[in-house]
């Protein structure tokens, strides 16, 4: 199981969570829970792309590790200077969050478009997904940027919908490392069966010349007992 994979969803989770319940709080609280929300927000897209590039490598000129080191430079600088009040998101620094965020989706999108086009199988199904996740994401920013346009949320059944495809992809990959480490488990067994069987062959090997070698002295003694009586014998009879 990727521990990205968790790292996307548990702050995906918890930054609608904020997101859904800071107008019911208090002002001192709704503070500390919105800067909660913006940094889940910022954080999840770095285990998204994280989980990305783990499962399908780093991408065409190294595009996929771009985009989660773009959002973690988003993260380290605006939401520091949106705590402190140096770039709050809602002036200039919002421009700058949804500049890196358009980056990103629409190198998703490129991504999704080339999996759905040429992936095969699991691969095609987390495109889909992929690709689902880049175009709500892209109209929510572009209806975010430009005020006569209604604002939408649509990037949460698109992340729904990838978190599904990536859900199933762990299971899957789940499923095929349990097979994997039972047939890996049963060749080790067979593997110690030889190995003890070698042993016990070789072990009776060895103790056939130890046998032979025990007799030979047994029969040399009883020679040298037979002679030793046979000249105290003939000394007495002399």
């Amino acid at each position: 199981f990727s521990p990205w994979f968790a790292f996307m969803s548990t702050f995906l989770g918890l930054s609608e969570l904020c997101s859904g319940n800071v107008m019911f709080m208090l002002s001192e609280r709704a503070e500390w829970l919105y800067q909660v929300n913006v940094l889940s927000f910022l954080l999840f897209p770095i285990g998204l792309w994280r989980f990305i590039e783990q499962t399908f490598g780093p991408g065409w000129k190294n595009l996929v590790r771009r985009c989660w080191q773009i959002e973690l430079a988003l993260v380290l600088v605006l939401w520091p200077s949106d705590l402190f009040g140096w770039l709050p998101l809602a002036g200039p620094g919002r421009w700058i969050m949804y500049a890196g965020l358009s980056i990103q989706t629409l190198v998703g999108a490129g991504m999704a478009l080339h999996g759905v086009i040429r992936g095969k199988g699991k691969e095609r199904l987390v495109a889909v997904g992929l690709l689902v996740f880049a175009a709500t994401g892209l109209v929510d920013i572009v209806t975010a940027l430009f005020p006569f346009l209604p604002e939408t949320e649509f990037y949460l059944w698109g992340a729904l919908a990838l978190a599904a495809a990536m859900a199933w992809l762990q299971e899957r990959a789940g499923g095929e490392a349990h097979v994997r480490l039972r047939d890996q488990t049963e060749e080790l067994r067979k593997h110690q069966l030889k190995l003890e069987e070698l042993v016990d062959n070789r072990t009776a090997e060895l103790r056939l010349p130890t046998q032979d070698a025990k007799t030979t002295n047994h029969n040399k003694t009883h020679i040298k007992t037979d002679k030793s009586h046979e000249q105290h014998h003939t000394k007495k009879t002399k």
